[in-house]
């Protein structure tokens, strides 16, 4: 049950037609913070609850006019009043009167001559019961929501699975089903560099239509993890990896594969990640494979890390056609964007998977894309500090502007476990999920403005990687004070 403290404030219409009682019954819910409005007759009350809904009312029985019996039932037929508690207060002791006031919707009845501390603790009681049905409310329309983004989300999958899928598998299959009939077709006619080309052109529709199949299947698998959290270990792993070297050796080996080797460009800081070496390598394919695929020829694709304390942040940016906020919002399984007016080779599920690996990891990936000038996807993981360079090499201007812009503010920073709070969330939910958490803490908003408009600033940008970055050096700074404090 809640305390007075938390139910003080509630607004109580307490009708009666005698003015004695109601007197003594306002003095005393007063005292106790309540507000209490009086009426002492029932259609005064019913007027006044066109224009104020109190929580709770205190409804007399035997009322000239009126009575309360026929006051609670005009309530309990209007919308408006049908869920306000209703506790009757009555002489009458007669088990039918009883029966036929809960019959109406009453929820309570209260004796006269008064108990005060009686009325006190049902009137605490019922609006306890209140403030609990109406989180239950709001929790089963928020999840109701749920529910239906979720349908929603199943719905855009089945039609994508549906239509872009078929075609994706056809297009490997129909290379190699037509090299093939070539061959058989003209086996003494061949000359031994069509034989190759051919060969060739089979054994690359296999290997897109092999990557396409390991694709689907990695992401139901990982999509099943929902379902199986405790099977989540078996995908993660307590290895840490060298990312210069590997992020150098695989997108050095894929820009040679597709012939861009002079488009490559590498900023890469030393940095050693905590993830899975196979997981690494798979968010590293699919992320260079999106970047030369949905750029042209000739333009620049770059892979940049930056090592800030104990956070890493990996971006691979080109210059590709883009996409829209809303596009970015809506990434979904086997989705393509515009591909009338803009071709798109292969299925979007790349991206997915590397959000759920790096989610998988404790990492967080975001996307910053304009149409017409390129994406940048970038991900945020946890590295080992001391292994980790301890300051950031600022070798750009760019980036020394972009590090000024999102430096912490001067003013003092939220407490430790509230910066832990957050930065934890962050790790584990979505934008909007975080945006609702942020404005439920409403002292943090009050007593650090400035944090809170930087973060919301951030949110604005659909940067969670900059979030994590900023809780983050506040947190790093709040550890190293604790080990100053501690050896003094």
């Amino acid at each position: 049950m809640l305390t007075i403290d938390e139910v003080k404030g509630a607004t109580i219409l307490a009708v009666d037609d005698n003015p004695a009682n109601l007197e003594v019954l306002s003095d005393y819910l007063t005292e106790f913070g309540f507000t209490v409005l009086l009426k002492q007759d029932g259609e005064k009350a019913v007027e006044l609850l066109q224009r104020k809904l109190p929580d709770l009312i205190l409804l007399d029985i035997l009322m000239p006019g009126l009575d309360g019996f026929e006051t609670c039932q005009r309530l309990k037929q209007s919308p408006d009043t049908k869920d306000i508690p209703v506790i009757f207060m009555s002489a009458l002791t007669d088990t039918v009167d009883k029966i036929k006031g809960f019959e109406l919707g009453a929820v309570d009845y209260i004796t006269k001559p008064f108990q005060y501390e009686e009325v006190l603790a049902r009137v605490k009681a019922h609006l306890t019961i209140q403030r609990l049905q109406r989180d239950l409310q709001r929790k089963n329309y928020e999840l109701q929501e749920l529910l239906e983004r979720e349908r929603k989300i199943q719905e855009d999958l089945r039609l994508n699975l549906s239509i872009t899928l078929p075609h994706e598998l056809r297009t490997p299959l129909s290379t190699i089903l037509g090299f093939a009939q070539l061959l058989m077709n003209q086996t003494t006619l061949l000359e031994p560099t069509k034989i190759v080309k051919y060969a060739q052109g089979i054994y690359e529709g296999g290997e897109r239509l092999n990557h396409l199949v390991e694709n689907a299947l990695l992401y139901a698998n990982l999509k099943l993890l929902r379902y199986t959290p405790h099977e989540k270990w078996t995908w993660q792993s307590e290895m840490t990896v060298e990312a210069m070297t590997l992020i150098t050796a695989i997108a050095r080996k894929k820009a040679a594969k597709v012939r861009r080797e002079d488009d490559l460009t590498l900023e890469l800081s030393p940095a050693c990640i905590r993830i899975s070496p196979d997981n690494f390598e798979k968010i590293l394919f699919e992320l260079l494979d999106n970047a030369f695929k949905f750029s042209e020829p000739g333009t620049p694709v770059r892979i940049k890390t930056i090592v800030n304390g104990h956070l890493c942040i990996l971006s691979i940016s080109d210059q590709g056609h883009g996409m829209t906020n809303e596009q970015i919002t809506r990434i979904g399984a086997y989705m393509q964007f515009e591909r009338k007016r803009h071709e798109q080779q292969g299925t979007g599920l790349g991206l997915i998977i590397c959000y759920l690996l790096a989610q998988l990891e404790g990492g967080v990936l975001s996307i910053d894309s304009k149409i017409g000038q390129g994406t940048t996807v970038s991900i945020v993981f946890h590295c080992e500090p001391d292994r980790a360079q301890t300051q950031t090499q600022i070798t750009q201007p760019q980036e020394a502007e972009e590090f000024v812009k999102y430096s912490k503010t001067s003013e003092p920073a939220p407490p430790q476990k509230i910066l832990k709070r957050l930065y934890d969330f962050a790790l584990r939910t979505d934008i909007q999920n975080f945006v609702d958490q942020l404005n439920q803490m409403n002292t943090l908003q009050v007593q650090y403005p400035q944090f809170v408009k930087k973060i919301k600033g951030f949110v604005d940008e659909y940067r969670f990687d900059l979030i994590l970055k900023y809780i983050g050096e506040f947190l790093l700074e709040k550890e190293e004070q604790q080990e100053v404090e501690q050896q003094d």
